[in-house]
């Protein structure tokens, strides 16, 4: 299943994304359409198992623009936590994909929901290394594990394991 939309203005998202520091223009509309994008793979992937009557033993989030090069296998995911890609800017958490159970995942696509209703806390730890500011990872990070006490799984992916294909190409090294 799929959905194509227009990329909506979010207002009420941009106010409290004001607050959090993303005063990039990009960096708001680029968090904005990623965090509503995961609500509405939620949403899909609910709507079709209440339709099918299935239920997921593994839910994958994955970016579209993303080449791996690692093969993923059962033996390097552990369901009960969220299982993601090591970031160099949060060593807790990168939005390139997500592995875990259909509960775990549930709770990482409701981040958009739960942004709406709620703030960030504004001294949080997992902004260091952001300039005391929050961006898409550090935002995800604090909402999973220290907001819904959600358990990272060690990461088996590293940076190596896997080509963005926009950024290559916008260095000319992907062809």
């Amino acid at each position: 299943s799929f959905i194509k939309e227009e990329q909506l203005k979010h207002l009420e998202m941009r106010e409290k994304f004001w607050k959090f520091g993303l005063y990039s223009e990009s960096a708001m509309n680029s968090a904005i359409q990623q965090i509503y994008g995961w609500k509405r793979i939620g949403e899909i992937k609910n709507q079709y198992s209440s339709y099918y009557k299935v239920n997921y033993d593994i839910v994958v989030r994955i970016r579209p623009d993303l080449i791996y090069l690692k093969t993923i296998t059962l033996d390097m995911i552990d369901l009960e936590k969220i299982n993601n890609l090591h970031s160099f800017d949060d060593p807790l958490m990168a939005c390139e994909i997500a592995i875990g159970n259909n509960k775990n995942m549930d709770v990482y696509f409701g981040l958009c929901d739960w942004l709406l209703k709620n703030d960030l806390p504004p001294n949080n730890p997992r902004l260091v290394g952001h300039k005391g500011k929050y961006n898409v990872d550090s935002i995800l990070s604090t909402y999973l594990f220290d907001i819904c006490k959600l358990d990272r799984a060690k990461s088996n992916f590293s940076p190596n394991d896997y080509y963005r294909i926009f950024r290559l190409h916008k260095q000319g090294t992907y062809k």
